[in-house]
């Protein structure tokens, strides 16, 4: 089985840094403030160690929200996006007349809309980096909210985390919206071909680099 060495883990975190700017750049024209999302850290977990990384990074008994989003092409999988729950009422505290979102729906709707808007531009933009990295396509699914305002406990209990790939990366990153400092986790679950397919680019991007 493949691994993700230094050199290799060097080489995603700067391809992920990349696209972190270029969804920066599009969070900051949604919300008109300041976005940015520093570099981030990259490990290849099992999917076993979803919950167990998240409760050692966020804790236990903070809520989160998971955006989930499914993609296909010459391989397939889902990314799930989380964060600390309370990140979407500051990203509607940003949000005014005219920004792209419904004023007149209830806090919650809007709350959730905000969060399918940011998962939606983050998924968008890492995934793209990858496909545009592995010269191939991918289709993306609706984003959904897999679960809101609920405790890692709560996510441990949920039936629907048991069936999912082997493997997943976590990209782990802090951003600034404006005056607000938060942290997100991008977990991407796919199977072991696409892993080799990702490590056999990565070495050629390292070799065109050196």
């Amino acid at each position: 089985m493949e691994a993700l060495t230094e050199l290799r883990q060097g080489a995603l975190q700067e391809i992920i840094n990349i696209s972190f700017g270029r969804a920066s750049a599009s969070l900051a024209e949604l919300l008109k403030v300041y976005v940015a999302l520093n570099v981030p850290n990259v490990q290849e977990i099992p999917q076993s160690q979803i919950i167990e990384s998240l409760e050692q990074r966020i804790g236990i008994d903070t809520d989160i929200t998971v955006v989930q989003q499914s993609f296909t092409g010459d391989f397939e999988g889902e990314v799930l996006l989380a964060i600390p729950a309370n990140a979407g009422l500051r990203a509607i505290k940003m949000l005014g007349q005219g920004r792209g979102f419904a004023p007149a729906l209830p806090a919650t709707d809007l709350e959730m809309e905000a969060f399918l808007e940011i998962g939606n531009i983050v998924i968008g933009a890492c995934m793209g980096q990858f496909a545009e990295l592995l010269n191939t396509s991918l289709s993306y699914e609706v984003p959904d909210i897999l679960l809101t305002k609920s405790s890692i406990t709560n996510l441990r209990r949920d039936e629907s985390n048991k069936d999912v790939k082997a493997l997943a990366l976590l990209i782990k990153t802090d951003f600034q919206m404006g005056d607000e400092a938060l942290s997100g986790f991008l977990f991407i679950l796919f199977g072991q071909r696409w892993f080799d397919m990702l490590y056999l680019a990565l070495d050629k991007f390292i070799e065109e680099m050196t």
